[in-house]
């Protein structure tokens, strides 16, 4: 397989990056040391050269399942080096679990990736995912049962977690693994052969074997991974279709933190746009990139074509009817706990990066939900603003305490006399 394949030439995976509008100043590679990946190190140290503002980072994530993973780590640094990229050795520590731990392992690597990110300021980081990563990706889901969404495969570019300042890329997702090997043995490049890939006690590696057995070459992977982007472009056009709806509706509210809809516009959507708007809502709301139960949300959607406003709690959400209208709006149980802010330190992020706040000279204070008793002093200060905000979202809104007083709450735009500056950052939702 792939002995005929040709190399991916410097020009195509330049046009892959400038698709995927990778503008970031600075670039992380995910490498373990595999070909998929020695491959794209290798790609984008070519890249770079004639881009000397562009800033370069490989890491490599030694998950210590292994004896050799630590030598293994080190070679691919060493390998990094000879490219003049610059590298670094990542480890996921601690009691590692006796099941799950592939899917364990992934959360640790991009949950270390996604911290040295941050740590590095690099806005991407590019991971080796290619064709038949996508069909092995697109027939798991269809084993689960999934619908239209799973069916699209990875997408090419999306943000990397709920922070959203990170975005995962996969330049190669549009190449074959032949065309990846011929890369590196046109340049002459080793890698490191990850015994898991063949454990098929992995039921991505059993599926991987099926589609060996099933296609001798190319064409099958490379099919499924064109089906994948046709089903995408399908969804792509239903979210579209879903976002204006939202939009005609009454869209979100401050900070993409809750919704005021018109249910009688929602109805107009029809079933399959207008479940798909909820689902957009809830989840933005909830600040959860895992979409709501399908079961549930076909219930919520059943009470509005029947005429009337749910009221009920849904991932992380509560929903009622606030003026007639249909409220979607954080849960309170779910918020994140009290936090102490000081003056002078860095970004605090509230709700997965929804909120960021910043303390500057003034007083020590505590981070929390507004609560009772901060809409109470919030009224006091601001009595006007029970028109245009709903009790219920106003309860779930990060607020700054000093002394038990309410001192600021950044949603409103209110500060108390004597608060000290405050700097916020809201992110705009869904």
């Amino acid at each position: 397989m792939g002995g005929s394949a040709t190399p991916i030439p410097a020009a195509a995976f330049a046009a892959a990056l400038d698709n995927l509008e990778s503008t970031a100043t600075g670039i992380a590679i995910g490498v373990s040391g595999g070909s998929d990946s020695m491959a794209l190190l290798h790609l984008f140290a070519a890249w770079a050269r004639r881009r000397p503002k562009v800033r370069l980072v490989a890491f490599t994530v030694d998950h210590g399942l292994r004896a050799t993973s630590a030598a293994e780590a080190k070679q691919v640094a060493a390998w990094c080096h000879a490219l003049g990229v610059d590298h670094r050795i990542l480890r996921w520590r601690g009691d590692k679990p006796r099941t799950g731990l592939q899917a364990a392992a992934r959360a640790a690597r991009y949950r270390l990736l996604g911290d040295a990110c941050r740590r590095f300021r690099l806005g991407a980081l590019a991971v080796a995912h290619n064709v038949e990563d996508q069909a092995e990706t697109v027939l798991l889901r269809l084993g689960r049962g999934s619908g239209l969404d799973g069916l699209s495969g990875m997408a090419v570019s999306r943000p990397l977690d709920d922070l959203g300042d990170v975005q995962l890329i996969r330049p190669l997702l549009g190449f074959s693994r032949a065309r990846i090997t011929a890369t590196l043995r046109t340049v002459g490049q080793e890698w490191i052969e990850d015994p898991s890939n063949a454990d098929d006690r992995f039921q991505r590696v059993r599926v991987r074997e099926a589609l060996r057995l099933l296609a001798p070459d190319d064409v099958v992977p490379e099919r499924i991974a064109a089906a994948a982007r046709h089903i995408a472009s399908a969804r792509d056009a239903l979210e579209r279709a879903a976002s204006d709806l939202i939009a005609r509706a009454g869209g979100l509210g401050i900070a993409g933190a809750y919704a005021v809809l018109d249910p009688d516009v929602l109805r107009q959507g029809g079933g399959e746009i207008g479940r798909r708007a909820l689902r957009t809502l809830i989840a933005a709301i909830a600040g959860n990139r895992v979409p709501p139960d399908a079961a549930a949300l076909d219930r919520v959607w059943a009470d509005l074509e029947a005429g009337a406003v749910p009221r009920r709690t849904l991932h992380g959400c509560r929903l009622a009817e606030w003026q007639g209208r249909f409220l979607i709006c954080r849960e309170a149980r779910n918020l994140p706990a009290p936090a102490p802010l000081s003056p002078g330190r860095h970004w605090q992020a509230w709700d997965g990066g929804r909120v960021m706040l910043r303390l500057g000279a003034g007083p020590a204070a505590l981070l929390a939900p507004l609560g009772d008793e901060g809409w109470r002093q919030l009224l006091a200060a601001l009595p006007g603003v029970a028109r245009h905000v709903p009790r219920l979202a106003a309860l779930t809104a990060p607020a700054l305490w000093q002394k038990g007083r309410l001192a600021a709450v950044p949603w409103f735009g209110f500060r108390a006399p004597g608060a000290g500056l405050l700097r916020a950052r809201l992110s705009s939702g869904g």
